[in-house]
């Protein structure tokens, strides 16, 4: 990657590490607490939030690999991302995070592959360490896909 090529990104810390997703991905950011949570709803949905004319399935993406219950916030900050894939019945997922995120430019300077990372994850498509942080690409289609398989309605 150039040096002077900059790619706008948002960093998105979840309880043990932090996302890596580009600006372009991200829909909105927002605060909400009137979260649906359905019956019987997986322990990775953190609920679903209506935004927009949709209904976005909120991931707690560091649950998806656990089997422990984390206590949830009263007030929580999404990031509602826009699927790739537009053959895919969830247009929109959002992802929970822990607190504020942040917008970082990210080159060759700050950027690395992680080859050796502390915490793996099932729907992680890359690892890498920017800014001398551990983070993760995640792969934004194969969660739409975990959503469409759970068949979650509100």
């Amino acid at each position: 990657m150039d040096v002077s090529i900059k790619i706008p990104c948002t960093l998105v810390p979840v309880r043990k590490f932090n996302l890596l997703l580009p600006n372009s991905a991200i829909a909105e950011v927002i605060v909400s607490s009137a979260l649906e949570l359905p019956t019987n709803a997986p322990q990775w949905l953190y609920g679903i939030v209506k935004w927009q004319e949709y209904n976005v399935h909120v991931i707690e993406f560091d649950k998806i690999d656990l089997a422990q219950n984390i206590p949830n916030n009263k007030k929580s900050i999404i990031l509602v991302l826009r699927n790739p894939s537009p053959t895919n019945k969830v247009p929109y997922i959002g992802i929970l995070a822990k607190s504020i995120p942040q917008v970082i430019d990210v080159n060759s300077r700050n950027i690395d592959k992680n080859l050796h990372p502390q915490i793996t994850h099932s729907h992680a498509k890359s690892y890498v360490i920017v800014n001398k942080k551990d983070g993760v690409i995640p792969n934004v289609e194969s969660l739409a896909n975990l959503i469409k398989l759970a068949s979650i309605s509100p």
